[in-house]
């Protein structure tokens, strides 16, 4: 099953933020605790670690897109988990 990667609240008061970049593509592998992707707050930037072991499989928001917090912006494939079936998400 494939596992969301979710922006985490990095203060209690921030409510969006700022996608920077992706350090790794679709396709590649990721490692539990590797960065996964940089946002910016108010105050600072900020790396983010993957939060498992996989192939990032797909990315939702962009760099420079504003994200709000909590909100899935993409997924990881567990290790040795195939992609879903586009034919059967639709059913």
């Amino acid at each position: 099953m494939p596992i969301d990667i979710i922006v985490p609240p990095l203060s209690q008061t921030m409510e969006t933020l700022t996608l920077l970049e992706w350090h790794k593509q679709p396709g590649e592998e990721v490692k539990r605790g590797e960065v996964l992707f940089s946002v910016e707050t108010d105050k600072a930037t900020q790396e983010v670690e993957s939060p498992a072991s996989g192939t990032l499989y797909d990315v939702y928001a962009q760099p420079n897109d504003e994200v709000d917090v909590r909100s899935v912006i993409g997924t990881i494939l567990a290790e040795g988990e195939k992609p879903p079936d586009p034919a059967g998400m639709r059913e």
